[in-house]
């Protein structure tokens, strides 16, 4: 009687949504999501947290010297900061999860700096209507698919069902978001780089930082096998003489192969080789980094 009376006051599909949300809630205890976010040591305290305020151009003056080749300079760096904070009982955060904000240091001389800091923008991420602090929506996060849990599947099909409720269309799994571990600078392209999906290109100014999108290296990333994009490497290796470009990765999504892709660009930034490895196990961990020598390349799996 009460969901019927729900349904004629709010409409069935509204209905629908609040059922579903309520066995997410259930079954989000049941799989201890809270628990998990707040248990201790927590690797998202302190100067860990996530932070939300974005600055453009902070002038500051610091002690010592800045070496006279690198004044006009600057240095950015990449990390995830998860836009919803703090996760709460909705979805397990990850350190490696959350999205790509870059931080920028002009190196001015005379003991200055300017720094900036700012999410990396594009279709993935609107955010016209988002406020810091806002309640994370339900879903699966790097750290649900790594923690597991007894309902996790569960919750999936739930998560997928209100999506079609709501006439969301899921994205590509690797087109989830630009990657949120390493900018890489190759030929003409500026890439964020993850080892879980496409590099996303972006363009890096003094004023400010423009997305490009998602892309597959002309071509390179695309599999005949498998899903259809490969995914890229966190810390691709570039040859200091030839300026070639060196990267092995393995797909996590759904329908990847037990396989490790390996790939190489030219100096000026056009594709050169990509072939399949195979391997025994499937793709349970990443392949992070390689060594690079005079005549190898070094890849661990395991």
């Amino acid at each position: 009687m009460l969901v019927l009376t729900i349904g004629v006051w709010i409409g069935p599909k509204s209905s629908l949504i609040l059922l579903i949300d309520f066995g997410l809630a259930i079954l989000n205890r049941l799989d201890g999501v809270e628990q998990f976010n707040t248990k201790q040591p927590n690797y998202v305290d302190g100067n860990w947290a996530p932070t939300h305020q974005e600055l453009d151009q902070i002038k500051m003056t610091g002690s010592g010297f800045i070496p006279e080749n690198l004044i006009g300079g600057m240095y950015v760096r990449n990390g995830a900061n998860p836009k919803c904070w703090p996760p709460s009982d909705r979805v397990k955060n990850h350190a490696f999860g959350g999205e790509a904000m870059l931080q920028r240091i002009e190196l001015l001389g005379n003991q200055e700096i300017k720094y900036s800091n700012g999410y990396v923008r594009g279709d993935h991420m609107d955010m016209t209507k988002w406020k810091p602090n806002q309640k994370c929506p339900y879903g699966i996060t790097l750290g649900d698919r790594l923690d597991g849990g007894t309902y996790l599947l569960l919750r999936l099909q739930l998560i997928n069902w209100r999506m079609k409720l709501l006439g969301i269309k899921p994205p590509v799994f690797e087109k989830s978001q630009p990657g949120s571990t390493s900018v890489v600078k190759h030929s003409h392209r500026t890439l964020t780089s993850t080892e879980s999906w496409l590099p996303y290109e972006i363009r890096i100014k003094r004023e400010g930082v423009q997305s490009i999108g998602f892309t597959d290296m002309d071509g390179l990333l695309q599999q005949d096998s498998g899903p259809k994009y490969a995914a890229f490497s966190a810390h691709p290796g570039i040859d200091p003489e030839t300026e070639e470009m060196f990267f092995f990765s393995r797909n996590h999504g759904p329908g990847a192969l037990p396989q490790i892709l390996y790939g190489s660009m030219f100096g000026n930034g056009t594709p050169r080789a990509q072939f399949q490895i195979p391997v025994d196990n499937p793709p349970v961990a990443f392949v992070h980094d390689l060594f690079l020598t005079e005549k190898f390349i070094v890849v661990i799996e395991g």
